[in-house]
C-alpha cells in the first residue's frame, strides 16, 4: 500500500511541475498561430489594394 501512496504522490508533484510548463507552451503556439494568421492577413489586404508593396516598387 505504502508503493501506491508513493507513487500517487509522484504522479501529483510532476502534474504540479509540468501543468504551468505546458500551458506557457501551448500560449507559446498560440501566439504563433496568431502572428502566422495576422501576417496572412496582411498579405490578402495587400493583394486586394494592388500587389505587395514591394510589386509595386517594380
Amino acid at each position: 500500500m505504502q508503493q501506491l501512496n508513493d507513487d500517487f504522490y509522484f504522479i501529483e508533484m510532476m502534474k504540479a511541475i509540468t501543468e504551468p510548463l505546458m500551458q506557457e507552451v501551448m500560449t507559446d503556439e498560440q501566439a504563433a498561430k496568431d502572428a502566422i494568421a495576422d501576417h496572412h492577413t496582411e498579405m490578402q489586404q495587400a493583394r486586394m489594394m494592388g500587389g505587395s508593396a514591394w510589386e509595386q516598387q517594380l
